[in-house]
């Protein structure tokens, strides 16, 4: 959690029964339309680079103020990266983030240490 959204509620929600497969176009009401390009990148050690497909949901990621203020949901997308990582995009905000899971036990100290040499 965060001091927008905090720890033990939900951040977003997702219809995993039918992959979306229309573009990432979203309506914002005017006459633009926001597009959104998520490319996922595999890295070889020897340096190469394979694009992945990701199977992608439709779903809404919750914002509110802060302190949990004004809380609701926006229209976004959740894409399944890999067996232990998801990435969830919130269209309007064109914010995506990146979640793994923790193997149980590990400190959050521990956890973040993980992802120092990334």
């Amino acid at each position: 959690g965060d001091e927008h959204v905090p720890a033990g509620e939900v951040t977003f929600r997702a219809d995993l029964t039918l992959p979306d497969h229309e573009p990432m176009i979203h309506d914002t009401g005017s006459e633009d339309l926001v597009g959104v390009r998520v490319e996922v990148v595999s890295l070889s050690s020897d340096g190469g680079s394979q694009q992945r497909e990701l199977e992608r949901y439709r779903g809404e990621g919750r914002v509110a103020a802060r302190g949990f203020q004004h809380a609701h949901y926006v229209p976004g997308q959740l894409f399944l990266m890999d067996e232990d990582v998801v990435g969830f995009l919130w269209l309007p905000l064109g914010t995506f983030v990146v979640f793994s899971r923790v193997e149980e036990g590990v400190e959050m100290a521990d956890a973040s240490d993980m992802f120092e040499d990334i």
